[in-house]
């Protein structure tokens, strides 16, 4: 009878270096969306809007990179 084989422990995915230019967008946007939703909070509606706007504007920054 054949044993059976030991399940494999997954390994710790490798680290994947991300340039600093895609850090300093990714930055950027994490404060526009916090500032989006404290003015979301206060029911500020044009700076949410200014917020969100910003906020787009660096995700595309990321999509077209």
């Amino acid at each position: 009878s054949q044993t059976p084989a030991k399940p494999q422990t997954p390994s710790a995915p490798p680290k994947v270096e991300i340039p600093q230019e895609f850090s300093d967008i990714a930055a950027a946007a994490q404060e526009a969306y916090e500032k989006a939703l404290s003015a979301m909070q206060g029911a500020d509606w044009t700076s949410f809007g200014k917020y969100m706007d910003e906020l787009s504007g660096y995700i595309s920054q990321m999509a077209d990179k």
